[in-house]
């Protein structure tokens, strides 16, 4: 009676998909991806950092402290809560670089891909990039994303001369028995 309403409550909650999520997250990697945040102004970024590490220059080595470059061109406040909020809605630790230019997210893998929606994308040339999908709220604050790649879906490969055989023969009534260690003469 006990293991019948404990298979049976097991069998509900798989179905409902209450167990689904800590299951794959044990049994997926974790990793740290980063999320490039839209700063206040880039361009001014670009030209500091120009300025910052050309000899000559009146600003030459003049450095700012993480909070300077936070005020200065950093992301929102509001656009670092909002990127913050939806990670930590979802059950993913997020943490704010120094700066507020970027967010370090860390989970399983498989949360993160079912969280953001990842789908490897095939190109002519053979390769495959990786498209994460983030709702309209928050994707107007994000630049991109760094350090996911969902792997390229496996090709279908062509079956082997001995199963097109093995086919073949059982089509027409007959068995081919394989023997590796037969030697042909």
């Amino acid at each position: 009676m006990v293991k019948a309403v404990l298979i049976t409550a097991l069998t509900l909650g798989l179905l409902m998909g209450s167990f689904s999520d800590s299951a794959s997250a044990k049994k997926s990697p974790k990793i740290s991806i980063s999320v490039i945040l839209k700063g206040q102004d880039e361009s001014g970024l670009k030209r500091f950092a120009y300025d910052v590490s050309t000899p000559g220059n009146a600003n030459f080595r003049k450095f700012l402290t993480p909070s300077q470059v936070a005020t200065k061109y950093g992301a929102s406040t509001h656009a670092v809560k909002a990127v913050q909020g939806f990670f930590k809605k979802n059950g993913i630790k997020s943490q704010v670089v120094a700066g507020n230019l970027s967010v370090t997210v860390k989970g399983s893998y498989a949360k993160l891909g079912r969280v953001l929606k990842a789908k490897a994308i095939g190109l002519k040339n053979g390769d495959y990039y990786t498209r994460l999908t983030y709702p309209k709220s928050v994707r107007k604050y994000i630049k991109m994303t760094i350090g996911y790649s969902k792997a390229a879906p496996k090709k279908k490969r062509s079956p082997s001369i001995a199963l097109k055989l093995r086919r073949t023969l059982s089509n027409q009534g007959k068995r081919l028995i394989h023997r590796p260690w037969t030697k042909i003469a």
